[in-house]
């Protein structure tokens, strides 16, 4: 099973003060848009959600394709990726 977090993701980029990149996953294609909330990974969009850090800054969750709910990680167990819940 796969796994996606979005900590390795976002901590990088609040890091080096940059909101927009793209990179490579595993081999796959990596593109991110913190401003308008999209992660595109190997043909797969995510959207994502922010909420106000506590330290000042944001904090960043991925919503699960299937349910809709925030989480912080999510599993590809066959074709899709989900939340651990779905």
């Amino acid at each position: 099973m796969k796994q996606l977090a979005i900590e390795a993701i976002t901590k990088p980029m609040k890091l080096r003060g940059i909101s927009k990149g793209i990179a490579e996953l595993d081999g796959q294609r990596l593109e991110i848009d913190l401003d308008s909330l999209m992660i595109d990974f190997g043909g797969e969009s995510f959207e994502l959600d922010r909420i106000a850090g506590t330290k000042g800054g944001n904090r960043y969750f991925f919503l699960c394709p299937d349910c809709g709910r925030r989480c912080r990680l999510l599993y590809k167990r066959y074709l899709y990726f989900s939340c651990g819940t779905c």
